[in-house]
């Protein structure tokens, strides 16, 4: 070994991969989501289809989440997933998908 070298172990959290949508029902404004990955936290956002107004829906620790607020029954909105390192820095996002809701 040289001296002086030190040896450093980096975990890098993953981007949410599959991400999938599902309408809560008939006649409802709800919607939840799953994806696959395994980071410690992960934040939830959605637009109006073809809007730049971003919001954010919640955060959470797990793969799943329901959107119970904040959408318009009838209108198309985007969804999006990211991912947080275990000290709270945004890793990566998923890639985004629509639905109806």
């Amino acid at each position: 070994a040289t001296e002086g070298s030190t040896s450093l172990t980096v975990t890098v959290s993953d981007k949410p991969t599959n991400l999938s949508l599902k309408s809560l029902g008939t006649g409802l404004d709800h919607v939840h989501l799953s994806w696959t990955g395994s980071s410690p936290r992960y934040e939830v956002f959605y637009s109006l289809s073809g809007s730049d107004d971003i919001q954010s829906a919640g955060v959470t620790t797990d793969t799943t989440y329901s959107v119970t607020s904040g959408l318009t029954q009838g209108q198309t909105y985007e969804f999006f997933v990211v991912s947080y390192s275990i000290d709270g820095t945004p890793v990566l996002p998923s890639v985004n998908s629509s639905i109806e809701s």
